[in-house]
């Protein structure tokens, strides 16, 4: 369901605000820190190359970590991924890698000799099947603290229902001519350069227990910027992970500034639907397919209730997950750091040649107002 948001006006002035900054500083500033993915199984690169969208996270903390003490905890590097996965006992927290609201936003250290670690505990999101979709380099998967202005936009919309919003995760879409390979004068083909995201679901099949996200629960995403199209159509689950999509079930929804898209991820769910076809079993998907327009950035501040938390490091809001390591090979860590290296020798001319086509689609917002923050998570 696409709608004129329920927020105040001010609070989506502020979340708006917020946003440039974010975006001010990850593609002008700090572009040099861009963070590196390697979706599905493909060459590792910067998230700007070949747009893939860019995405900053965000968890409810409802605990001041500055003023508490903190509790002796080994931490996810030291407990080891079989101990976690099995469900550690931590001291305030029975359920171990599903999380509790008491232990979010806690803070930590490490008594195990030589560590001494000190972090807290996240509300965090693709950590379940998308970590090899993504491809994500672990040295670079942040969980940041929830802002002022997130914690207000989330008391909204759990006010109106629908569960609490302990995530939230800031998705952006640039428009082909800030492809950074076209920037830098690169080849790469017929690889499109506007961002977009595959057709998808957020809950495959309704939950099938590699998603991070609650099952059948309900996704708000509060648009800021330009319009962006998100499409939705019915597919057939093939198994194995494959599905084919159904012809003539497709709707666009033009995401607009200021309006909330609401998703139930109960549609999601496999069932008998009515199609041109006849009744069909199906489940709805959806995705970015429509490029944003040329000198156009847009961004969603997309909420959920997620499941699962991670340990993150409380100097700089960095992922300690040994299942990460786990999955990125030796191997798969050199082209990470290949890729990183690539893009230092790359990201002047970038910053050059497309960091005024930001600042330009960033003053379409109605002024562009740079702001610097721990929570930008750069």
């Amino acid at each position: 369901m696409l709608r004129h948001s329920v927020l105040p006006p001010d609070l989506v002035t502020r979340m708006k605000t917020f946003a440039q900054g974010v975006l001010h500083e990850k593609l002008v500033t700090q572009a040099k820190d861009m963070c590196i993915a390697g979706p599905m199984t493909n060459k590792p690169r910067a998230e700007v190359l070949l747009n893939t969208k860019i995405a900053v996270q965000y968890s409810m903390d409802r605990h001041d970590c500055s003023s508490m003490t903190r509790i002796r905890r080994r931490c996810a590097g030291c407990r080891g991924t079989n101990e976690e996965e099995e469900g550690s006992r931590g001291t305030c927290c029975p359920m171990g890698s599903k999380g509790c609201a008491e232990c979010v936003g806690r803070p930590y250290v490490c008594p195990e000799e030589g560590c001494g670690l000190e972090y807290v505990r996240r509300w965090a999101y693709e950590t379940g099947s998308g970590r090899g979709s993504i491809g994500r380099n672990p040295a670079q998967f942040k969980v940041l603290p929830f802002t002022r202005e997130m914690h207000d936009m989330a008391d909204v919309w759990a006010r109106e229902g629908g569960g609490t919003y302990n995530n939230i995760v800031l998705v952006t879409y640039c428009g082909a001519d800030m492809c950074a390979h076209c920037a830098c004068g690169l080849e790469h083909g017929s690889i499109q350069c506007a961002s977009i995201l595959r057709l998808h679901q957020d809950n495959a099949q309704g939950g099938n227990g590699r998603n991070s996200q609650e099952e059948c629960s309900i996704n708000r995403t509060l648009n800021i910027g330009s319009t962006r199209v998100l499409t939705m159509a019915l597919a057939r689950h093939l198994g194995g992970g494959y599905v084919q999509h159904i012809p003539g079930t497709e709707y666009g929804f033009e995401m607009r500034h200021g309006s909330e898209f609401v998703l139930d991820t109960r549609d999601e769910v496999g069932a008998m639907r009515d199609t041109d076809h006849g009744p069909v079993q199906s489940s709805w998907t959806h995705g970015m397919v429509t490029p944003v327009s040329d000198g156009g950035i847009s961004c969603g501040f997309v909420g959920r209730t997620v499941k699962n938390v991670r340990d993150v490091r409380i100097h700089d809001d960095v992922v300690i997950d040994t299942r990460f390591e786990h999955w990125c090979t030796s191997t798969r860590a050199a082209e990470f750091g290949d890729a990183a290296r690539e893009w230092h020798a790359m990201y002047p001319a970038y910053v050059q040649r497309v960091g005024p086509k930001v600042l330009a689609a960033l003053a379409a917002w109605d002024g562009c107002v740079r702001r610097s923050s721990r929570n930008t998570g750069s």
